[in-house]
């Protein structure tokens, strides 16, 4: 930047292990304008840069909430995402699902986690509005509906996460977790409170993966 004036966005990048933050870097905007949006397809190997080639269905119990599909990527190189992943699911419920949720979490080599990075979406609130979405990486659900799931239906849901700034090294990894409870913190309280029973999930959910149901993750990587 020039000199006495201030970049539109400062941003900062966490780092694993004992690392101080990498802080104050600069951008000209916020979505940044070079951030390369990289899809990864959930499959039976974790995170692919490839489409499951094979039809396949990964089940999780929506009631427990130690029940959970994850899925994984190793980066094979030093890498920073920057900015608004969101979640594309093909969800099928034996039960009337309703909400499946992302749970996303940045994972070392050593297995020691940083807060997870959460995204969520009532799967009976699944519509949402392209022209009033500030992104294409954040749908606008204007919840003004209700499209209950039948037993056995599959829908797609596109699921918001919230923003990130996390830099990765190699060998470094990264976790997609779905599940149909939120993985809640005490203090939030409105996570935290029993909730009625028609607001529960029911049942198991299946997520669907390959080329009619390509379920993934799309990352924002910006330039290091």
């Amino acid at each position: 930047m020039a000199c006495g004036t201030t970049s539109k966005v400062r941003k900062s990048a966490l780092q694993f292990g004992d690392r101080e933050a990498i802080d104050n870097i600069e951008y000209a905007d916020f979505p940044i304008p070079e951030t390369q949006y990289k899809e990864f397809y959930l499959s039976g190997s974790g995170l692919s840069k490839e489409a499951a080639s094979k039809t396949e269905a990964f089940s999780y119990s929506s009631e427990e909430a130690n029940s959970i599909a994850e899925f994984s990527y190793k980066f094979t190189q030093r890498s920073r995402l920057t900015g608004l992943p969101k979640a594309v699911l093909y969800i099928q419920g034996w039960q009337a699902p309703y909400a499946p949720l992302i749970p996303f979490s940045a994972i070392p080599q050593e297995y020691k986690s940083i807060e997870d990075i959460p995204g969520k979406e009532r799967a009976s609130h699944r519509a949402f509005n392209p022209e009033r979405s500030i992104h294409k990486q954040f749908p606008f659900h204007p919840h003004d509906k209700e499209e209950k799931i039948s037993p056995g239906e599959v829908v797609k849901l596109e699921i918001d996460i919230w923003s990130m700034g996390v830099d990765f090294d190699e060998g470094e990894s990264i976790s997609v977790q779905v599940s149909g409870a939120f993985p809640c913190i005490a203090e939030y309280s409105a996570f935290s409170t029993p909730r009625p029973e028609h607001e529960k999930n029911k049942g198991e959910h299946r997520i669907h993966v390959g080329s009619e149901t390509p379920s993934r993750v799309i990352l924002p990587f910006v330039p290091l």
